[in-house]
């Protein structure tokens, strides 16, 4: 942001830049950083012995029309991670699509335990926290398991 308004910068326009620029993508930007802050999260939870299991592996997956943010991957166990920094609880919904995507990856892991994680900046509705408690395989973490 810096160099290409350097100019704008230079005769007083900070303000201008960080409302027109910066804010704008800032959400973006921290997105992608919160997605590496729920692996380190995972790491550390999965190594206490606080998830299921024990990860022998956490990275993403994609192909050329999807993603999904987080695979865990144990001895006999995957989990598909979802991570949103977004201003709304995360809902039903994501965790439908973060189902569906399952397909695309189960041949790698058709003989292991499939579940399900949820991260989420601003909490999760009330639907899916019910969800939460009668399934076995669907975590949720807010941010503030994340951060602790």
């Amino acid at each position: 942001y810096v160099l290409p308004n350097r100019s704008r910068l230079e005769r007083g326009g900070a303000g201008i830049i960080l409302n027109n620029q910066v804010i704008p993508q800032l959400d973006l930007f921290t997105s992608l950083a919160f997605e590496d802050i729920c692996s380190q999260a995972l790491w550390s939870l999965g190594l206490a012995g606080k998830l299921p299991f024990i990860p022998k592996n956490i990275g993403n997956w994609w192909n050329a029309h999807e993603e999904i943010d987080l695979v865990v991957i144990g001895e006999t166990d995957v989990m598909l991670v979802e991570c949103k920094w977004t201003t709304k609880p995360v809902g039903l919904d994501i965790l439908a699509d973060l189902e569906r995507k399952t397909k695309l990856i189960v041949p790698r892991f058709e003989d292991c335990n499939t579940r399900y994680a949820l991260c989420s900046r601003s909490g999760f509705t009330d639907q899916l926290v019910q969800e939460a408690k009668i399934r076995n395989d669907v975590i949720l973490f807010s941010l503030l398991d994340i951060l602790h």
